[in-house]
């Protein structure tokens, strides 16, 4: 049976995190810049999600679960800073099914109540089964209704959603894929060490936010002046032509360092 290496505590824990998120200050400079220009659209987007009921054209549920993936777009960029890959795909797993489940609810907003009232004895703590969602819920918002609609965007976000599930969320085989046995010892690494893993995690992470980023683009649609919407959807664009950029130059630097 192998052995446990020492972890060293959590005061030497957040040491190393201290180094990480500066250390990746350093080598992801332009895909955090990047992420700041994404998170300043999702912003300006935010605003029409925040906007009284009467004026936007999508229900309250859609507007907050928009909100959400905003906030976990944060602790993501966070996570990725310190170098937590993991725990970032787990956060970005949420975001996605939250996408999913604001569209449907755009599409189908029939389904608002079911929605809201998923948890129905969620108030009674006295219920062994309090955090049971309804049969209702379980049905209409399974994984092959969210992600059953037809487009490349839905197909991708799908493919990303099962792999974040497998590696990050779900306590399969590939919760412990990150621990690495050498020599009978366990050597227990909380903090991503090789650079070209964590500098993948960006690239893909800012590809799967502009996703998502378009998906509520064409949800709150109805709540903008034309204008407004065609202006974000050049800059939206724009970002992606900047993004593409950086892959490209990260691409060589790879090739030329052998990292």
């Amino acid at each position: 049976m192998a052995m446990i290496e020492e972890p060293g505590g959590l005061t030497k824990y957040l040491e190393q995190e201290g180094k990480a998120v500066q250390t990746s200050c350093s080598l992801y400079r332009q895909e955090f810049e990047l992420f700041c220009q994404l998170a300043e659209l999702y912003e300006r987007l935010g605003v029409l999600a925040k906007m009284p009921r009467a004026e936007v054209s999508i229900s309250a549920s859609s507007s907050k679960l928009f909100l959400a993936v905003m906030s976990q777009m944060y602790g993501v960029v966070s996570l990725l800073l310190r170098r937590r890959v993991v725990d970032a795909e787990a956060l970005s797993r949420r975001a996605i099914e939250a996408t999913a489940t604001a569209y449907r609810l755009w599409r189908k907003p029939e389904l608002s109540e079911v929605f809201d009232t998923a948890y129905p004895n969620a108030g009674d703590d006295a219920r062994p089964h309090q955090w049971r969602p309804s049969k209702e819920y379980t049905n209409k918002f399974k994984t092959g209704e969210l992600f059953g609609e037809p487009g490349d965007v839905w197909s991708y976000l799908k493919s990303v959603y099962d792999m974040f599930s497998a590696v990050s969320s779900h306590a399969g085989p590939l919760a412990t894929a990150f621990l690495q046995e050498r020599n009978g010892v366990v050597e227990i690494q909380f903090i991503e060490a090789d650079n070209s893993t964590v500098r993948l995690a960006w690239n893909y992470m800012l590809d799967v936010y502009w996703e998502m980023l378009r998906v509520f683009l064409q949800i709150l649609r109805g709540s903008a002046n034309a204008a407004t919407i065609s202006v974000l959807e050049q800059e939206l664009k724009g970002w992606k032509g900047k993004a593409a950029c950086v892959l490209r130059q990260r691409d060589n630097e790879t090739r030329h360092q052998g990292t």
